[in-house]
Parts: C-alpha cells; structure tokens; sequence
C-alpha cells in the first residue's frame, strides 16, 4: 500500500469522505474480514517490508558515490536522526513541507508504522542482505 492509500484509509476513519482506488474498493468489498488487514498491508509482515523497501531506495539515494553499505548504512542513520528530530512531529501536526527524495522515502518508512530502524549496525544488515 502506498503513502497516499494510507493517508486515504486514514481520512476515511476520521469520518472525511474519500474516493478511494477501484481496484482496492473492489477487494476490500469481497474480502473475508480476517483478510482485511493483509490486503491493505496492515499486517506486520508487510509494515516490515514496506519500510525496509522505503529505507533501501533512501540508502540508495544517500549512496550516489557507490560507497559501500557500511558508509551508506552511517549516512541513512544520520539521516533518519534528522527526520525523527525535525520533519517527522512537523508531518505528524499536519505540516506538508517540501520534502528531499530521501526524505519522502523515510516519510514512508516512518507512516508504514512499522518499528522504526535507527541503529547504524541494523540498517548495514539490512542493507547488506540484498
């Protein structure tokens, strides 16, 4: 699920009208409602795996000059340490700024709800594991 299906699930809890994708409508309306979560990438598993996506196209993005994963691991937790700090409590009071490319994929490693992956060592295993 992407960022903006998430957002659209989340205004239409809060009671907004939305419109939500055909596609998705469709599936949710001939889902069994144990399947629910899963289909919508609610489920752990796929939290999981939407944010470690989210955190490898930011490596990606911080490790333009072909460094190797140990380097590229420091820079996404610095980056991540910045986000947390500053633009993730601005995003969550409903500020929109103009965010980097790197900073829209931690925005959607952070909205997966997903733990989130702070430590140094820890993104180097993830990042290492490709």
């Amino acid at each position: 699920m992407t960022v903006d299906t998430l957002l659209l699930l989340t205004r239409a809890a809060k009671g907004d009208a939305v419109e939500l994708p055909a596609d998705l409508a469709a599936a949710l309306l001939q889902a069994a409602p144990a399947d629910v979560p899963a289909l919508l990438g609610l489920d752990r598993a796929s939290r999981t795996r939407r944010r470690n996506a989210a955190l490898e196209r930011a490596a990606a993005l911080l490790s333009g000059d072909a460094c190797g994963a140990w380097v590229a691991a420091g820079r996404l937790a610095a980056a991540i340490e910045r986000f947390e700090r500053a633009l993730w409590p601005a995003l969550l009071g409903g500020a929109h700024p103009l965010l980097s490319e790197t900073e829209q994929a931690l925005h959607e490693a952070f909205a997966t709800g997903a733990a989130p992956v702070t430590c140094q060592r820890r993104l180097f295993e993830l990042l290492r594991s490709d």
